[in-house]
């Protein structure tokens, strides 16, 4: 990804005479200039790159109608960006403009405008001029209050204002009645006027991470809801009214201090995701059956010690959570639900896995981490769909050979086990992304290693190695490992902590026999404020502070020394006083 992938993508986009380019997610630092020859596009998505600035030859691009700038680095904006008079959708979003520039606002066309994620306080008054807007992005400010004049923009029919830091809501937001969604999540409303009853359109609206205690029996009669997200709020309960919601497809009540749920919960019977995770709850009704629609259900990190065998009649679950709860068995009847492709039974108390765990062919995720697992069914090897397997954290000390046979693995979580040695078999599962070992006993990491060539990341943390193989060095796509708390000698631990780059080097100067790789510890030890820092700083040729901060613990600094035959490496060890 990058700037030549961008120009190949802007020469086809000149042969074919498309009109939408996406250059989003390339890591464009600037933009190619072939790209404002292409006179004919309409839409253009240049987010999510590390832009600092627009050319002024944005202009050239008269056609557009749809521009993406979201999450770049952006601090100001080029006048000739306002010259694009077709522009209907422009998003900004995520840049760092400290100010609006008033030319924006004379984008009359405009129906959506993205500002959010920009540190705004107040709202620039020109933005209320833009009467045709429909879709107006808010979010992730820093806005305490909302200007009366904000709703004058009769025509909104999104709006997001989620991210801020509102206490509460005007009642004349809920004169914009052609509004269809509705984001106030993340702020700190105690309460929600009754009045939200007149947005009779809205279709979502997302409540979710506020204080709210209870629900003004008004927000039941918005009947057109498909979606309502109550999470992370302080409900102890729901009102009996909640049915009256009868379209609703997604439910979130996750976060909260529910402690039962209303057998009213089930008549809403077109749900497909309903979030209960995250509360009190020490029993799931038998209604829970009623919910026929269910593909998602989270009942995790709640208190549930068993399950209604019900709830195994929901055969259209595709994902369900568990996790979390204080279950020390899984009913068979679990097994049934042959649709499921991610299962999560994490943070439980199960000793054992039924073999049956084979019928769930479809699984792609399963956690078992955290329970008390002392093997694992030669069938758990069968499921040869799964992609992410973790069962860290059980009491393993070993791993069957058939491990093998799950092909797909590209996170394999094996961490705060019991495991002395590691199978070859494991080196079979060539697609593996991140592989996780921390917490262990191994005191060896197998040449055979070097077999996963997809690795980019690689755990080890807290086991009793001391050498690493030289063929982790030949591993291209590893840019992050983990070897905090072992006892490694070679590479030196010190250089080892440094990362991939120090371990390559070393390990090529081992092989090259070229250089000797000198390392040595240097402690300054002394009482407090006695200067340890400061030398630390004059050895490393850093400019004195005399407002230095005392230091707490212990701070490592490298510190590179040529004595003309070779370069030694010091890390200095400065402990706080």
């Amino acid at each position: 990804m990058g700037y030549e992938e961008a120009l190949q993508l802007i020469e086809e986009a000149k042969e074919t005479g498309a009109t939408k380019l996406e250059l989003g997610w390339q890591d464009l630092t600037e933009l190619p200039l072939e790209l404002f020859q292409l006179k004919q596009l309409t839409i253009l998505d240049l987010g999510a790159n590390q832009l600092t600035e627009l050319p002024p030859e944005i202009f050239q691009l008269q056609s557009l109608t749809k521009l993406d700038l979201s999450f770049n680095e952006l601090t100001s904006l080029p006048s000739k960006l306002f010259q694009l008079k077709n522009l209907t959708e422009l998003n900004l979003s995520g840049n760092q403009l400290t100010s609006l520039p008033p030319e924006l606002f004379q984008l009359k066309n405009l129906t959506g405008l993205g500002i959010g994620s920009l540190t705004l306080t107040i709202l620039p008054p020109e933005l209320f001029q833009l009467k045709n807007l429909t879709d107006l992005d808010l979010s992730s400010n820093e806005l305490t209050e909302l200007p009366l004049e904000l709703f004058q923009l009769k025509q909104l029919t999104i709006l997001y204002l989620s991210a801020n830091q509102l206490t509460e809501l005007p009642l004349e937001l809920f004169q914009l009645e052609q509004l269809t969604m509705l984001s106030l999540s993340g702020n700190q409303l105690t309460e929600l006027p009754p009045e939200i009853s007149q947005l009779e359109r809205l279709t979502t609206l997302d409540l979710g991470h506020n204080q709210l205690t209870e629900l003004p029996l008004e927000l039941f009669q918005l009947e057109q809801l498909t979606m309502l997200s109550l999470s992370g709020n302080e409900l102890t309960e729901l009102p009996l009214e909640l049915f009256q919601l009868k379209q609703l497809t997604i439910l979130y009540l996750s976060a909260n201090q529910l402690t039962e749920l209303p057998l009213e919960l089930f008549q809403l019977k077109q749900l497909t995701i309903l979030d209960l995770g995250d509360n009190q709850l020490t029993e799931l009704p038998p209604e829970i059956s009623q919910l026929e629609r269910l593909t998602t259900l989270d009942l995790g990190h709640n208190e549930l010690t068993e399950l209604p065998l019900e709830l195994f009649q929901l055969e259209q679950l595709t994902m369900l959570s568990l996790s979390g709860n204080q279950l020390t068995e899984l009913p068979l009847e679990l097994f049934q639900l042959k649709q499921l492709t991610i299962l999560d039974l994490g943070a439980n108390q199960l000793t054992e896995l039924s073999p049956k765990i084979v019928q769930l062919e479809r699984l792609t995720t399963l956690d078992l981490g955290h329970n008390q697992l002392t093997e694992l069914p030669l069938e758990l090897f069968q499921l040869e769909q799964l992609t992410m397997l973790s069962l860290s954290g059980n009491q393993l000390t070993e791993l069957p050979p058939e491990l093998f046979q799950l092909k797909q693995l590209t996170i394999l979580d094996l961490g705060a086990n019991q495991l002395t040695e590691l199978p070859p078999e494991l080196f079979q599962l060539k697609q593996l992304t991140m592989l996780y070992l921390s917490a262990n006993q191994l005191t060896e990491l197998p040449p055979e290693i070097i077999q996963l060539q997809q690795l980019t990341r690689l755990g080890l943390s807290g086991n009793h190695l001391t050498t690493l193989p030289p063929e982790i060095a030949q591993l291209p796509n590893l840019k992050r490992i983990v070897l905090d708390n072992t006892p490694l000698t070679s590479p030196p631990y010190e250089l080892a902590i440094q990362g991939m780059d120090a371990i390559r080097e070393y390990f090529a100067s081992a092989e090259e026999g070229t250089r000797t790789v000198a390392e040595v510890k240097v402690i300054l030890v002394g009482e407090g404020a006695s200067g340890k820092t400061s030398l630390t700083r004059c050895l490393r040729e850093e400019r004195f502070n005399a407002h230095e901060e005392t230091t707490h613990g212990i701070r490592i600094k490298p510190w590179q020394l040529d004595t003309g035959d070779q370069e030694l490496r010091c890390n200095l060890w400065d402990f706080g006083g």
